[in-house]
């Protein structure tokens, strides 16, 4: 998870604007990212393999062993 941290904090950083510094996830797949939300929303919504990185570095993925998938934080 700690590359996917670092892809989360340069793209935050190239943004810009504050508020992608400072809320929100950026959502990952692979080593590339695929988008920002304020807030991680139904994960069934997201591609398998999908990784979310909050501004303090926690990270989320999705477990599809439940029904409906959700979320799970995941520990470095």
């Amino acid at each position: 998870m700690a590359l996917a941290q670092d892809l989360a904090v340069r793209w935050r950083r190239s943004q810009g604007e504050t508020v992608y510094l400072i809320s929100g996830v950026v959502l990952l797949r692979g080593a590339a990212v695929v988008g920002w939300k304020d807030e991680l929303r139904d994960a069934a919504d997201e591609a398998p393999g999908t990784i979310a990185v909050d501004p303090a570095g926690h990270t989320w993925a999705i477990d599809r062993s439940t029904d409906p998938p959700r979320w799970q934080k995941k520990e470095l």
